[in-house]
């Protein structure tokens, strides 16, 4: 079957899900199955390509390449045409198009599970009359609804890795393997129970650093952040002796940070990148061995 679906810690992803297109994936944070906790975050994408292109989108010297963002909810608005665009931009630097001229590729990026957000940004209650909000309840930024809400961190960085293996699993030529991965800073007492900060705690004078923040922990984070890197140089008949090379290539934050924090933000998102890329070719191998 050419379906076939790979879980492993946080981490899910399924290729090949869907039979009308050249390619199609799923990336999660958590599972994939239907019964899964709230928290968990998934995206589809799927690509069509290459196709014949309407002339007045030809192009004589590469393929024309577009991504369509659909929401979960509502139609599109700014943040995802904005992010429609990023994503077009980072793809077009990693694909290479000029082996298909005059022709169409199509990525479509579809929200499988919409974070829960609040649907205020003034408390109040029943009767109408404002009330002081509890600290459980403490949003650092405005929560919006609808087509005006940004995009979480999370959502960004599972978008681009779901892309990132349609792409691959539609056979289409790329120069490098494009993964990201999503943080956030965050005072300790804010971070979810359960998770280990042993790896990246806090100095006296910085807040907390999270990987793979969930959206309350994004809510009430001082900064949440999406840093994707362009991984080349894996040799897969001398997997020991490669030597993998790691380039800064997309970085979209929301909040602020200092310089400390921003390299800290650097190494421990490359450090979970080259994780998921390790997760990602331990699927590949098993599904074509």
């Amino acid at each position: 079957s050419r379906n076939t679906s790979f879980s492993s810690g946080p981490l899910s992803l399924q290729l090949g899900w869907l039979s009308r297109s050249d390619g199609s994936s799923k990336f999660a944070y958590g599972s994939l199955n239907q019964t899964l906790t709230p928290g968990t975050q998934s995206t589809t994408a799927s690509v069509t390509g290459p196709i014949e292109v309407r002339i007045r989108d030809e192009l004589t010297d590469r393929a024309t390449f577009q991504v369509n963002v659909s929401p979960l909810e509502g139609y599109p608005g700014i943040p995802t045409k904005a992010l429609s665009a990023e994503l077009r931009d980072l793809f077009q630097s990693v694909i290479l198009l000029h082996h298909h001229p005059r022709s169409l590729i199509q990525l479509t990026i579809q929200s499988t599970d919409a974070p829960s957000c609040t649907s205020h940004t003034i408390p109040f209650s029943l009767d109408g009359s404002r009330h002081e909000a509890s600290s459980e309840t403490k949003f650092r930024t405005p929560q919006l609804l609808g087509p005006d809400r940004p995009f979480h961190a999370s959502e960004v960085a599972i978008s681009i890795n779901a892309s990132m293996l349609a792409l691959m699993d539609a056979n289409i030529p790329i120069q490098s393997t494009v993964i990201a991965s999503s943080c956030a800073f965050l005072d300790p007492k804010d971070v979810d129970d359960g998770r280990n900060l042993d790896n990246h705690m806090a100095e006296d004078d910085m807040p907390c650093l999270v990987i793979y923040p969930s959206p309350r922990e994004e809510q009430a984070a001082q900064s949440s952040h999406v840093i994707a890197f362009s991984f080349t140089g894996y040799d897969p008949t001398q997997p020991s002796k490669s030597q993998m090379h790691a380039q800064l290539v997309y970085l979209s934050s929301i909040g602020q940070m200092t310089s400390r924090q921003r390299a800290l933000a650097i190494n421990a998102t490359r450090e979970s990148s080259i994780s998921i890329l390790d997760h990602i070719r331990t699927f590949l191998n098993e599904r074509f061995e």
